[in-house]
């Protein structure tokens, strides 16, 4: 499996869905699964969950790993093609931008039904608030400053992809910066 893979403005068109990113994040997260795996993790049946599998791997996001027998009939295992995926340089076209900004919007608010999840279920396990993590900061960068600032969130994201651990906690990590005004 690739380390990272930019993404093509076709895996970006498939990614500005909302469903499909969260499909996606979730099989990611779980490194391989079937539909119904994936389906039971967020709470969508598998038929819905399937057809959202079939654009991810038409694109080549996924691939089958293997089918597996079931009771029923046999099921397919699909797994992330690569690590990590990058977004395109939006200078590149208005049509990337454009593409980057859906995708990037549709994980945000992923990211936000994640927290949500996760703050309601603290309710009655205080103990999960103990792995949420929230900072905002308004700031005023210089150029340079900027880049430093974008250079260590990489490293510290390369730090804890590093760290993977099978028996680990899974967590969410959302990160973006923007100019205001």
């Amino acid at each position: 499996m690739p380390e990272g893979a930019t993404l093509t403005s076709e895996q970006l068109a498939v990614l500005a869905s909302p469903t499909r990113s969260e499909v996606y994040v979730r099989l990611r997260a779980l490194g391989q699964g079937s539909a119904r795996e994936v389906g039971e993790a967020l709470g969508r049946s598998p038929e819905s969950v399937h057809y959202h599998l079939m654009a991810l791997e038409k694109v080549g996001l996924i691939h089958a790993v293997m089918r597996r027998p079931t009771a029923r009939k046999p099921e397919t295992v699909f797994a992330p093609t690569a690590k990590r995926v990058i977004l395109p340089d939006p200078r590149t076209s208005t049509e990337v931008a454009r593409l980057n900004r859906k995708t990037v919007l549709a994980g945000m608010r992923g990211a936000m039904r994640g927290y949500a999840a996760a703050s309601e279920r603290g309710e009655t396990d205080p103990s999960l608030f103990g792995l949420i993590a929230v900072q905002r900061l308004n700031m005023r960068l210089s150029p340079d400053d900027f880049k430093e600032l974008n250079r260590r969130l990489k490293e510290l994201s390369e730090w804890a992809n590093e760290r993977q651990a099978e028996e680990g906690i899974p967590l969410h990590w959302h990160s973006i910066i923007y100019p205001t005004d």
